[in-house]
C-alpha cells in the first residue's frame, strides 16, 4: 500500500506542478479565461472579473506549492484534503462547461431600463486548463469533456493518498520524507514532469522541480526535519515561483505556444485545409423529427438525413425542426489562426494580406484597448515611432477601441502619425499579453515582439537586419 501511495503522490504531485506552470507560463492569458467564466452571460460572476488576474496567479501559486508539499510530504493531510477539494471543483467546472456546449447555452433574464428581457447564455468552448500550450505542442486543446476525464483520472489517482490519510496512516506519515522516500518520490516525480515536459516541449518545468527539490534538501540539511520548517520550505518555492509569475507577468511568456509566437509564418497558420489539401472538419446539423406514431422526437444528423430521408420506414418520421445546434462529426484540419484575425482601415477597409505580404519590415503597435493601455510605454513608443518612420518602414496600429473616438484621441495625446486599424479585442489580446505591445514583422513572420515593459531603443532596432 505504501509504494502505491508513493505513486498517487508522484502522478498528482507531478500534474499539478506542471498545470501551475503552465497556467503561470501566460497568467494574463489566464485570466482572460476566467473573464469568460465571471461573465454575466456565462457563471454570473461579474463581481469577480476586476480581479482575475489576480485569482489566475493564486491559482497558479496554489496549484505548484501543493503539488510540491505532496511529494514532499509537507502538510500531509491538509495538501491531500485540498487537492481533493481542487479536483472536484475542477470537476465540476469541466462538467459545467461540457454540458453547456452540448445541451446548448440556454438563457437567462436580465433587466435593461426596468424591462426584463431574455438572453442567450454564452458557452466557454475551451476550460484553460492547459490553453494554448495543447494547441502549441499537440495541435489542439483539450475539450471540456477531456478535460472532465483528466480531472476524474486526477481525482482517482489521489484516491490512495486519500484513504491512506484516512484509514492506514500513521502518526510517522504525517511529517516530510525520509531518506527511501525522498528518492523514490524524486526519481519518479523527475519522470513524470519529464513526460509533462516532452509533450510540451519546455525543459523549463523539469529545471523549476530540480530547483524546489534543492530548497527542500537543502533545508533539510542545515536546519532539519522539523515541522516548523516547513513553512521555510514553502517560502522558498513561493519565492521561486513569484519570481517567475513576475516575470512574466510583467513582460511576455517565458514559452509562446500561441500561433503568433516569434519564428512563425502567418501566411502559413493562415492557410485553409483546402489549400494545404488536408481533410478539414465535418460539421453537422442536428434535424428533430416527431415519430407520428408514438410522437415521440428523435435527433437526427444532417448528415445521416441526407442518406435516409427517401428509406420507406422514414415517412413515419414528420420534420419539426432544421435549426439544431451544430456538432461536430470528424476531426480535421483546422487553420492555426482564426478568421477573426484580420485589420480594417478607415479608408481602404481590410489590409490583412497587404500587412503579411510586405516584403519590408514593419511594425505592429498592439493596444486592445487604448484606454487601458500603459502610459509610458505607449509614450515610449510614439518616440520611437517617429525613427522608424524617418526610415521609410510602415507601422500599424491596431485596436478595438472606437477608431473615430478612443483611439483617435489616443493617438492625438502621443502625437502618433501612423494610422490605427480596427481589430478583434481576443485575438489582439491573443497576438501579444501586453497593453501596448509591438510586433516585428516581415513578409508574414513574427521577427520579435515586445511587451510594454520592453520597448525597444533605436539602437536594439539597429542590431535586427531590416534597414534601420
Amino acid at each position: 500500500m505504501k509504494y502505491l501511495v508513493y505513486l498517487s503522490r508522484i502522478l498528482v504531485g507531478s500534474l499539478f506542478i506542471v498545470s501551475g506552470l503552465i497556467k503561470a507560463n501566460d497568467p494574463k492569458g489566464f485570466s482572460y479565461k476566467l473573464e469568460e467564466y465571471f461573465a454575466e452571460s456565462a457563471l454570473n460572476w461579474p463581481a469577480l472579473e476586476p480581479y482575475a488576474l489576480v485569482l489566475a496567479i493564486l491559482v497558479c501559486y496554489g496549484e505548484i506549492i501543493l503539488g510540491f508539499a505532496l511529494l514532499f510530504g509537507a502538510r500531509f493531510k491538509l495538501t491531500t484534503i485540498t487537492l481533493a477539494v481542487l479536483c472536484l471543483f475542477f470537476l465540476w467546472l469541466t462538467d459545467y462547461t461540457a454540458d453547456c456546449l452540448e445541451d446548448g447555452p440556454g438563457t437567462y433574464m436580465k433587466l435593461v431600463d426596468g424591462v426584463e428581457q431574455e438572453f442567450e447564455k454564452t458557452c466557454v468552448d475551451d476550460c484553460g486548463c492547459f490553453g494554448d500550450a495543447m494547441k502549441g505542442s499537440i495541435g489542439r486543446s483539450l475539450t471540456p469533456k477531456e478535460s472532465f476525464y483528466k480531472d476524474l483520472i486526477a481525482l482517482i489517482a489521489l484516491a490512495p493518498s486519500l484513504l491512506w490519510l484516512l484509514f492506514g496512516a500513521g502518526k510517522e506519515y504525517f511529517k516530510l520524507n525520509g531518506p527511501k522516500a525522498d528518492l523514490v518520490l524524486f526519481i519518479g516525480s523527475l519522470i513524470g514532469v519529464a513526460i509533462w515536459s516532452w509533450i510540451f516541449s519546455w525543459m523549463f518545468p523539469i529545471w523549476f522541480t530540480l530547483a524546489g527539490w534543492a530548497i527542500y534538501w537543502l533545508i533539510k540539511k542545515y536546519l532539519g526535519q522539523e515541522v516548523k520548517h516547513e513553512w521555510i520550505m514553502a517560502a522558498g518555492i513561493t519565492l521561486m515561483a513569484l519570481i517567475f509569475i513576475w516575470r512574466v507577468t510583467t513582460d511576455l511568456p517565458l514559452r509562446d505556444y500561441r500561433p503568433y509566437a516569434e519564428g512563425n509564418n502567418l501566411k502559413e497558420l493562415r492557410k485553409s485545409a483546402e489549400e494545404l489539401n488536408l481533410d478539414p472538419p465535418v460539421y453537422a446539423t442536428e434535424y428533430t423529427f416527431t415519430n407520428s406514431q408514438n410522437g415521440k422526437d428523435t435527433i437526427v444528423l444532417s448528415t445521416d438525413w441526407l442518406k435516409i430521408y427517401k428509406e420507406p420506414w422514414f415517412k413515419k418520421y414528420e420534420k419539426k425542426s432544421f435549426n439544431g445546434k451544430s456538432v461536430l462529426v470528424k476531426l480535421g484540419y483546422e487553420p492555426l489562426i482564426p478568421p477573426d484575425f484580420a485589420f480594417e482601415s478607415i479608408e481602404n477597409g481590410e489590409i490583412t494580406e497587404d500587412i503579411l505580404n510586405d516584403a519590408r519590415a514593419s511594425f505592429l503597435f498592439i493596444t486592445y484597448d487604448v484606454e487601458k493601455a500603459d502610459k509610458k510605454a505607449s509614450q515610449s513608443f510614439a518616440t520611437l515611432a517617429t525613427a522608424i518612420q524617418n526610415k521609410g518602414l510602415p507601422i500599424y496600429g491596431a485596436t478595438s477601441s472606437d477608431l473615430t473616438g478612443a483611439a483617435e484621441d489616443y493617438r492625438h495625446e502621443y502625437q502618433m502619425g501612423f494610422e490605427f486599424l480596427q481589430g478583434d479585442e481576443k485575438v489582439l489580446k491573443t497576438i501579444v499579453r501586453s497593453n501596448p505591445g509591438v510586433v516585428l514583422l516581415k513578409d508574414g513572420v513574427v521577427l520579435k515582439k515586445w511587451s510594454s515593459a520592453s520597448i525597444p531603443s533605436s539602437e536594439e532596432l539597429a542590431e535586427y537586419d531590416i534597414g534601420f
